[in-house]
């Protein structure tokens, strides 16, 4: 460790380095971790690739996410267009207010699905980005508490995985 000397008035005052912050990173997701991209000591730069959860099912959730979005698009576009030939067959009094309700409800009933299904994406596209850890920043790892084939389980508490020091 490096010391940094200075004279004041011909006296000699030693002054530590600046102690270094140390940071906990864990994934923000469970999972069984995959890989270990780093060691104890090694130096790191910022967005470098330390740690992967196994990536298998975040993957399969994302593709079924993706599948069933667009399966509520359709079906969504397809009450649309049911809704507005209700809507114009009502305007011509060939159908009755119940059928013309039920289309209503129809329509309804499938943009809420579409949305649930947005958002079903969003949330698996964010489990995957965030099944792995990347260097926030250079810096060195000091610890590490994860090896390839452990599961973590961060429902209830977040598990340390490593730790970094600027």
């Amino acid at each position: 460790m490096k010391l940094r000397v200075a004279m004041i008035i011909g006296l000699m005052l030693f002054f530590s380095p600046l102690v270094a912050k140390e940071y906990e990173l864990s994934t923000a997701v469970s999972g069984v971790v995959h890989q270990v991209n780093v060691k104890v000591g090694e130096k790191v730069k910022k967005d470098q690739l330390l740690l992967m959860l196994d990536q298998e099912v975040f993957k399969a959730e994302v593709a079924e996410a993706e599948k069933l979005l667009h399966s509520a698009q359709l079906h969504r576009d397809e009450a649309k267009k049911e809704l507005e030939r209700a809507e114009e067959l009502y305007e011509r009094t060939v159908l009755s207010d119940h059928e013309l309700n039920a289309a209503k409800a129809e329509f309804a009933k499938m943009d809420a699905l579409l949305a649930v299904a947005e958002s079903q994406k969003q949330k698996t596209a964010y489990a995957l980005k965030y099944s792995q850890i990347v260097a926030p920043f250079d810096g060195k790892v000091q610890k590490i508490y994860a090896w390839p084939g452990m599961v973590v389980n961060n429902s209830v508490k977040t598990t340390i995985l490593l730790t970094i020091k600027e």
